[in-house]
């Protein structure tokens, strides 16, 4: 036993040593920790500089000028440059109708309601012929061509109705068709 003793006496005492992970840990915390504090402020810089920029944008007013720029235009299309812009698209239908009536073909009435857009017509036309077989067929030369207007978006046709109308040869037959529909103001 003494050597028992002995030997336990002689041998070093040994210091308990402390482990390492805690001390890994630690650090691996620190580092995440300060990644995320560098990341937060430079986010809270980018912030920053979109509050700015947005409040330069506001201090600008761009939005009001589009709005004053839109009243304007819409002022001058339709207040001040509507009378001239109907005027000249009546003038510019009522030019084509002439063309587009063949000379038997006489434009008796024509009336024409201006809209913001657009503006409806009723014309009258008449054609002095032989017999109905006739007049449909120049009624239906002139309606081919009305259908090949651009502007005209709704038209509803009549059936020819017999007229009479004293002529420099005596008495013969007139046979007057009734159009009406909406064309656009170009």
């Amino acid at each position: 036993m003494a050597d028992k003793a002995g030997r336990q006496a002689d041998a070093p005492i040994s210091r308990r040593s402390w482990p390492v992970w805690p001390l890994v840990i630690f650090v691996m915390l620190a580092a995440v920790s300060l990644l995320l504090h560098l990341e937060k402020a430079s986010r809270q810089k980018s912030v920053l500089a979109a509050r700015e920029q947005f409040a330069a944008l506001v201090r600008a007013a761009p939005v009001e000028e589009v709005k004053a720029q839109r009243g304007r235009f819409y002022i001058s299309q339709y207040y001040v440059g509507y009378p001239i812009k109907n005027s000249y698209a009546a003038a510019d239908f009522v030019r084509r109708l002439a063309e587009a009536a063949a000379p038997p073909m006489k434009l008796l009435k024509l009336e024409i309601n201006h809209g913001l857009q657009n503006f409806a017509f009723k014309l009258t036309a008449g054609v002095v012929a032989g017999g109905p077989e006739p007049a449909r067929l120049l009624f239906s030369g002139f309606v081919e061509s009305l259908r090949n207007f651009a502007d005209i978006s709704q038209a509803s046709f009549s059936d020819p109705l017999p007229a009479t109308a004293l002529t420099p040869g005596g008495q013969r037959a007139m046979f007057v068709i009734s159009i009406s529909g909406q064309a656009e103001l170009q």
